[in-house]
């Protein structure tokens, strides 16, 4: 039997446009990576996962998925940068039956000059949009890597999630706008971006969730190979980038 009234179609999830709009901001240089067949889209138990790759050769890697449940919806996306000039950006939203209950909006800096973006952009931010509730129950290993300056916001409603939506396109913006045009990847660099995506790889909260939806394997090749994988080689093959969904 339909969940709902006859005549009309279900409710789009609710973070349909977040991904959709964020790629779209992407420069006109960026390219789209293949990603395997078995990482791309997965379906099990009613809850269906989207992943999404780009890359901003010699700037940036984006690497982004959505899940939509008949009870759950999450989106995460995350910007590791080529060098460290500039932050690693990540942001998350959860959401429990067509209610916001997590806002996370974050960009890292892991030397001075990308430390120094990082808290402009935030800043910045916060003093546009004063007055959202910051919560106070961050998990431990949340506190040992967020910059200090993020949001992290359980949403009271659907005003305050709308206000959410609109800081996080100022963000991505602004630090878009600020990328470096080049930078080299050193090795020093690419082993502090990948001690962060280390350290969310081991204690992701959703590792549960997809442990329980799509297996355990799955779930750990999934975060190891893909959402949290080292960067590409300099040079990979790209297809041009695919318009966004």
């Amino acid at each position: 039997m339909s969940a709902h009234a006859p005549g009309t179609a279900p409710a789009p999830p609710l973070f349909a446009a977040i991904i959709g709009d964020l790629l779209a901001a992407l420069p006109a240089s960026v390219s789209s990576p293949p990603i395997p067949d078995d990482f791309a889209a997965r379906t099990a138990l009613g809850v269906t996962l989207a992943a999404h790759h780009r890359l901003l050769p010699g700037r940036a890697e984006i690497r982004a998925v959505h899940l939509t449940g008949p009870r759950a919806e999450i989106v995460n996306l995350f910007l590791f940068p080529t060098g460290l000039a500039a932050p690693v950006f990540a942001m998350e939203f959860v959401a429990f039956g067509k209610k916001p209950v997590v806002a996370v909006i974050d960009a890292k800096g892991h030397e001075p000059a990308g430390a120094a973006l990082a808290a402009r952009v935030l800043r910045a931010a916060h003093a546009r949009h004063p007055g959202l509730p910051r919560g106070d129950d961050a998990p431990s290993w949340f506190e040992e890597c967020r910059s200090g300056d993020d949001f992290f916001v359980r949403p009271a409603d659907l005003a305050q999630f709308a206000r959410l939506t609109r800081i996080l396109d100022e963000v991505w913006q602004e630090l878009l706008a600020a990328l470096p045009a080049s930078s080299a990847a050193l090795p020093a660099d690419l082993a502090a971006v990948q001690a962060y995506k280390d350290h969310h790889r081991r204690h992701s909260p959703g590792r549960p969730f997809l442990h329980r939806t799509f297996g355990p394997d799955w779930t750990e090749s999934f975060m190891r190979d893909f959402l949290f994988a080292p960067p590409l080689p300099a040079d990979p093959p790209a297809a041009p980038a695919a318009p966004a969904p």
